[in-house]
C-alpha cells in the first residue's frame, strides 16, 4: 500500500484553502485540482509499503508524536513548481517555522531506526492544491493577482494516510493518527 505521513487539517482551515484552490483554477486552463478532504501538510512520503512496513511507520509516529506539543503552522502565498510542457505544480507556502523542521527531523530520525532511509534534500513544506496545472497568464502574474492572506493552522498531530485510487479519484485514507502531548 501507497503510505505518507502528514499534517492534517481541520475542516475550516480545508474550505479556507480550498477558496484559494478555486479562485487559481478560475485562473487556469487545465489542471488536477486537489479534492477538499485531501488537503494536507506532507511530511515524509513512504511510498509503497507491506504490513509490516506499515506496523513500523505507526509506531515510529506515535513515538515522535510523544516528542512534541501541539503548535501553530501559518500559510501563505501560492507558488508554482515548473513542470513539462508549461504545466505546474500548484501550491501554499508555509512560513519557516523551527517547530515544523524539528518535527520533520525528528520523525526522519526515527523512521531511520526502522529501517527506512533518511531524506537527503532539504524539507521544504508546502501545501500542494494542483498538478498538471496550466495558467492562463503567467506564474508571476497569477501570483500576484490572488491574495491568500495568512492561514493559521494548528499542528496537533501526524497523521499515517494510506493513498489509493477509486476509479479517477485520489482517495487518502487516514490510517494512525500520533497525537502531541497537550502537556
Amino acid at each position: 500500500m501507497r503510505i505518507f505521513t502528514a499534517i492534517d487539517f481541520d475542516i475550516d482551515t480545508k474550505k479556507k484553502i480550498d477558496e484559494i484552490k478555486n479562485t487559481l483554477k478560475n485562473k487556469s486552463i487545465k489542471g488536477n485540482f486537489s479534492d477538499t478532504e485531501n488537503i494536507h501538510l506532507t511530511l515524509k512520503f513512504m511510498g509503497e509499503v507491506d504490513k509490516e512496513a506499515l506496523d513500523e511507520i505507526c509506531r515510529a509516529v506515535f513515538e515522535t508524536s510523544q516528542r512534541f506539543r501541539p503548535f501553530d503552522i501559518k500559510l501563505s502565498g501560492i507558488g508554482f513548481f515548473q513542470r513539462e510542457a508549461g504545466n505546474h505544480i500548484a501550491w501554499i507556502g508555509v512560513s519557516e517555522n523551527k517547530l515544523l523542521q524539528k518535527l520533520f527531523d525528528d520523525l526522519d530520525k526515527t523512521l531511520s531506526k526502522y529501517g527506512f532511509r533518511r531524506e537527503k534534500g532539504k524539507y521544504t513544506p508546502h501545501v500542494t492544491i494542483g498538478r498538471e496545472v496550466k495558467l492562463i497568464r503567467s506564474p508571476k502574474n497569477t501570483i500576484e493577482e490572488i491574495n491568500t492572506g495568512e492561514i493559521v493552522v494548528k499542528a496537533n498531530k501526524i497523521t499515517v494516510f494510506h493513498s489509493t485510487r477509486i476509479g479517477s479519484k485520489l482517495v487518502y485514507k487516514p490510517v494512525f493518527e500520533g497525537n502531541f502531548k497537550e502537556k
